[in-house]
């Protein structure tokens, strides 16, 4: 692409005819989620939020652009579905046709640990029958999916690896949100390329 007059891009001010390349972004997958910032209140939010702030930031893993604290607030149905510009459709008339409500309940913390990672995960455990029956409908659609055990959950942060031990934060509760049925409203399908479309349950 060609300039035909000076853009500031992140700070930067180029020069006219200054050539440059645009890249769209590429995810390698579909996937189905939900997206609990649309579905928490502000109260709930901010009560999650004021929870990650107190982790202490010594034991946050973080690396350039990633890890750290997750503030997309979310639980994921299903990762790792091969691009098809079907895709969405298929699903959406699947959850149409045979899902006609959705609950999830937000259990206690636990975490994802493995030798082979520098860093643990903390997360919330979810139950949801029906995130379960859209999980096993997907994954019969062509996929690359390597967890074959579905374990649903909502990521609080990544923790350096030993941080806490198995007596710390294991179980906790005593958040508003937990332990309550949440009706779900909606179900967000996004695609490789960023695409987000919402399937209204």
């Amino acid at each position: 692409m060609i300039l035909t007059k000076p853009y500031i891009i992140e700070g930067i001010k180029l020069k006219e005819k200054a050539s440059i390349l645009i890249q769209e972004k590429i995810h390698k997958y579909d996937y189905v989620s939900i997206n609990l910032n649309e579905i928490l209140t502000k109260e709930q939010l901010e009560e999650l939020y004021h929870f990650q702030g107190s982790l202490p930031s010594e034991y946050i893993y973080v690396e350039p652009d990633d890890y750290g604290i997750e503030r997309d607030i979310h639980t994921t149905i299903f990762y790792g579905l091969k691009s098809n510009e079907d895709n969405f459709s298929i699903i959406d008339d699947y959850i149409k046709t045979n899902i006609n409500s959705i609950e999830l309940t937000i259990k206690g913390i636990s975490f994802f640990r493995h030798s082979d990672s520098p860093y643990d995960v903390m997360k919330f455990e979810v139950e949801s029958e029906g995130m379960r029956k859209i999980h096993s409908y997907v994954s019969s659609l062509p996929n690359e999916n390597t967890f074959l055990d579905f374990s649903p959950h909502i990521t609080i942060a990544y923790i350096k690896k030993g941080t806490f031990t198995d007596n710390q934060w294991q179980g906790y509760n005593s958040f508003t949100f937990c332990n309550k049925p949440i009706a779900i409203s909606e179900i967000e399908f996004q695609d490789i390329y960023g695409n987000k479309k919402i399937i209204y349950i």
